[in-house]
């Protein structure tokens, strides 16, 4: 175990950030101290194993809240001191009260800005709720719109349907007729055969007796 010193440098005083150190150092299993310095910046010193630190260091460049760390330089402390807890250093009550109103007036302009941005996002949700909505509802009408063009060509599709069958019908009419019409005229045809020969009969007997004068004056 070794004893680790790291200078956090940037936007890190009156913030909260000393708090969230003691949280990530308390998960960890971390023993230490940490305190704000008079150039702004944030001490900390701990005992840990150097892959824990390592991860401490992690943490608390990328998991912390407010903070605006631009370094952490971390450098050997020297031999293990066998610390038992991670310490909080506090200012005088005076400056740590108006730190931490500071702190805290900044925390909740956060949270302010935080809401805004929420109930932003919300109304642009709601947004896109209606316009879902909007565009399912013009979907429902296409879609009635379609069935309504169904039932009409399916309409015009029976009514050329019962068109074809009395077609069929009337076919069928005209074809009885001709045959009828055939019929009628074979009937004449024999007709007219019968009187030709009846003709031809009649001819044969003026013939004979034609003959019968002529042989007779």
């Amino acid at each position: 175990m070794l004893k680790t010193k790291m200078t956090i440098h940037g936007k890190v005083q009156n913030v909260g950030l000393r708090v969230q150190i003691k949280d990530i150092a308390d998960s960890l299993g971390v023993c230490g101290t940490v305190e704000n310095l008079l150039d702004g910046s944030v001490l900390v010193i701990c005992e840990a194993e150097p892959d824990v630190v390592e991860e401490m260091i992690r943490q608390i460049r990328y998991e912390t809240n407010l903070a605006i760390i631009k370094d952490i330089k971390a450098e050997p402390a020297g031999p293990a001191t066998n610390m038992t807890d991670f310490v909080v250093i506090w200012g005088d009550s005076i400056s740590e009260i108006i730190n931490g109103i500071h702190a805290g007036r900044k925390i909740l302009l956060e949270v302010s800005k935080t809401l805004n941005k929420m109930n932003h996002n919300q109304d642009h949700m709601m947004h896109g709720l209606d316009h879902m909505a909007q565009s399912q509802d013009h979907m429902a009408h296409g879609l009635d719109h379609m069935a309504q063009s169904q039932d009409h060509m399916m309409h015009n599709l029976d009514h050329m349907a019962h068109g074809l069958d009395h077609m069929a019908q009337s076919q069928d009419h005209m074809m009885h007729n001709l045959d009828h019409m055939a019929q009628s005229l074979d009937h004449i045809k024999q007709g007219q055969d019968h009187v030709i020969e009846l003709l031809k009969f009649i001819a044969s007997k003026f013939d004979a007796l034609s003959k019968n004068a002529d042989q007779n004056p």
